[in-house]
């Protein structure tokens, strides 16, 4: 049977350890109980979440700690006052308590763009010999750019970490799934071509035994067949999240190299020790998006699609040509989603969307 901690602990939207706070998928399961229900005891949530009253009191414990809930009742020493189980909880508002820790995690990572942008304007201006072309290497034009990203995709043996933005110049991702490589684009080998997979014909590389973690921003949701694509992603099992902000384009292979690109035919290849910075970019930006097209709440997958695209800022018309739809038929959708989430407008449905886990 399934609990409530089972799908916690399976949730990858876990709030408070993806922002990096005190506490585990427990705490947000508890969190979220005493959110639904009117001032619960520690009783009712262990009914609830089908838990032992103990864990539950460990947990409204920790979550007291850090203003996340309260107690409904006042502290008392009179013997006749309710014991610790049968004392009442209530939820503080996620906007007061999050709030400013997803402002900090904003902060954060405009610090770590700012801290990439310095260094390449460091290494345009100041290259040397004394720096080291072995730590920082510029690599200019699209062919030279997408055989450099496919040395780097083949060289990982753990993970291939990327942000994805729109006006794609470069071959994507282990050549993306039903996207050409630019005309004249060598291979590894120095070879050019333009097939699907690699130039001889054979099947594009694959990520089998490597994890591959990718955030894409609106922009590329609004790219030609970036649903199909990331569908595609997702149906091998890989891990997508979608970015409310725009996003600067990098692939990092392990912790060994990282590449990011400046301008649409100019990138930058960072090693060790500098990779750390595209990393610590990477996962600031990880841990403030959202699962793409993630199971749950009931919606078809069609639903889903047009929430992410809605979200994205594209038209009713762009949706419906990504999506395979009329227009109207969207619109149609739209509305029957705003009527089940019981909203008036489509401002409110992408709060809710968001709320629900249903993007």
């Amino acid at each position: 049977m399934t609990t409530w901690r089972d799908v916690a602990i399976c949730d990858n939207r876990a709030v408070l350890t993806d922002l990096g706070l005190p506490g585990d998928a427990d705490d947000e399961a508890v969190y979220r109980a005493v959110i639904t229900a009117p001032a619960p005891n520690a009783h009712e949530v262990a009914g609830t979440l089908g838990w032992e009253v103990d864990e539950v009191l460990a947990a409204l414990d920790r979550l007291a700690a850090q203003s996340f809930v309260a107690r409904a009742d006042e502290p008392s020493d009179d013997p006749a006052a309710p014991h610790r189980a049968d004392q009442r909880w209530t939820a503080s508002p996620p906007e007061l308590v999050l709030g400013p820790v997803l402002a900090r995690s904003r902060e954060r990572l405009r610090r770590a763009e700012s801290v990439m942008e310095d260094l390449v304007e460091t290494y345009h201006r100041e290259r040397s010999p004394r720096t080291g072309s072995e730590l920082v290497e510029l690599v200019e034009g699209s062919a030279a750019q997408a055989l450099r990203l496919r040395q780097l995709e083949r060289s990982a043996r753990r993970e291939i970490c990327a942000l994805q933005s729109g006006s794609n110049t470069v071959v994507p991702l282990l050549r993306r799934p039903q996207e050409a490589s630019p005309a004249g684009a060598p291979d590894d080998r120095g070879r050019t071509g333009g097939s699907n997979g690699a130039a001889d014909g054979t099947t594009p590389p694959s990520t089998t035994g490597r994890r591959l973690r990718i955030v894409v921003d609106p922009a590329y949701l609004r790219e030609p067949g970036a649903s199909q694509r990331l569908d595609t992603w997702v149906a091998r099992g890989e891990e997508i999240r979608v970015s409310d902000e725009p996003v600067t384009k990098l692939a990092i292979a392990d912790d060994d190299v990282a590449m990011v690109q400046v301008t649409p035919r100019t990138s930058v290849m960072l090693r060790r020790p500098l990779v750390v910075l595209a990393r610590e970019l990477f996962e600031a930006t990880w841990r403030s998006a959202r699962p793409y097209l993630q199971g749950g709440a009931g919606l078809e997958p069609e639903d889903r699609r047009i929430l992410e695209l809605m979200l994205a800022g594209l038209t009713d018309a762009a949706v419906a040509t990504h999506v395979g739809l009329s227009a109207r038929t969207v619109q149609r959708r739209v509305k029957a989603l705003m009527v089940l989430a019981g909203v008036g407008s489509r401002v409110q449905l992408g709060w809710h969307a968001v709320r629900q886990g249903w993007v």
